[in-house]
């Protein structure tokens, strides 16, 4: 009787998830503790990619999109002035104690009429600035 003595290399045998002996690609079922197996077949090369061209790729898509944000938040950022992004306006500060004033009074989230407080700040701040 011969024994088998091919020596177990990575093309031709892996190892059981179960009981982690080396087992043919092949197989079905682990000769070790019977575990069912998914026959992996014989393991050809696998062709070479060209990394250096997908890097590449993604160098120029990374680099535009960072452009992209850049151009938009110079472009943002000239269109508004320095008192406008730090001081709201007249009609915004009465509408927030408008809303602060209904909250106070427990008029929130909606009023005793079931219209909206913040609708109702609107409102009355179109009116005027000084309404609350």
């Amino acid at each position: 009787m011969s024994k088998n003595t091919e020596i177990p290399t990575p093309e031709t045998h892996v190892r059981c998830p179960d009981c982690r002996e080396l087992v043919y690609m092949d197989a079905s079922v682990c000769k070790h503790c019977n575990c069912v197996l998914v026959p992996q077949g014989v393991r050809s090369a696998a062709p070479k990619r060209n990394l250096k061209a997908s890097h590449a790729i993604l160098v120029l898509i990374g680099i535009g999109f960072l452009s992209t944000i850049m151009f938009r938040s110079n472009k943002d950022k000239s269109s508004t002035t320095v008192d406008q992004q730090i001081s709201p306006s007249p009609f915004d500060l009465c509408v927030t104690r408008g809303v602060e004033y209904f909250k106070s009074v427990g008029s929130y989230p909606a009023l005793s009429d079931g219209r909206s407080p913040l609708l109702v700040a609107q409102e009355r701040c179109e009116r005027t600035k000084t309404a609350f």
